[in-house]
């Protein structure tokens, strides 16, 4: 995953928050089949310089 000024790399999508450290990225399918892109515990759109409706690019390699 790539924001505007930073680059954040995850390798895999996880099955919850929990399968990662506090303070780490981690990518999950919610209930509703959409994907969350989420820093465990913390608020990742502040940490990733996110704000609504900003584009983001995902490759799946």
């Amino acid at each position: 995953m790539v924001t505007r000024k930073n680059q954040h790399a995850l390798d895999e999508i996880s099955a919850n928050y929990h399968t990662v450290e506090p303070g780490s990225a981690v990518a999950i399918f919610n209930d509703a089949g959409k994907l969350e892109i989420a820093i465990n515990g913390e608020n990742a759109s502040k940490l990733m310089n996110l704000k609504l409706n900003d584009n983001i690019r995902i490759e799946f390699k």
